[in-house]
């Protein structure tokens, strides 16, 4: 079975797909530099799983696994006045729809509870990239006793 972050990044590359695709690149944290450097086309995407926390009640384990998603968008403003911010907004709210249907395989008795877009800023920016992270949370119930 894949990981959280790679379930993620697939569902959002299948959200994607198409004659109307809109990303360039969906991948990992290894690739971020590439975007802020100007290697890698933008806009792309970057899955990086944050943090985890764990609820142990004695019958079953509340999981909670961060990820941010981060949007690198060209750093420019069009001649309409839109600028790098509109863009990263845009795809913020469009990936944040495409997560909304999204359900998770899990291992054999985890329960998926739900995934909540919890909050999103600037992350980086420079004269060619701006970079806006989203920070989701994803939650689900393991039994972890007979």
């Amino acid at each position: 079975m894949s990981t959280l972050r790679q379930q993620i990044i697939a569902h959002i590359k299948m959200s994607d797909a198409g004659a109307d695709r809109v990303l360039h690149e969906v991948a990992g944290a290894a690739d971020v530099a590439g975007a802020l450097q100007g290697r890698i086309s933008t806009p792309s995407v970057f899955i990086i799983r944050g943090s985890n926390r764990r609820d142990d009640n004695g019958r079953t384990e509340t999981l909670a696994d961060q990820f941010l998603v981060l949007i690198a968008v060209k750093n420019v403003r069009d001649a309409r006045g839109d600028d790098s911010s509109d863009a990263a907004e845009n795809l913020s709210n469009a990936i944040a729809s495409w997560l909304k249907p999204f359900t998770p395989q899990m291992a054999q008795g985890d329960q998926f509870d739900s995934l909540k877009r919890l909050r999103g800023s600037v992350q980086r920016w420079n004269d060619q990239v701006l970079v806006w992270g989203d920070t989701y949370q994803l939650t689900y119930v393991r039994r972890c006793c007979p």
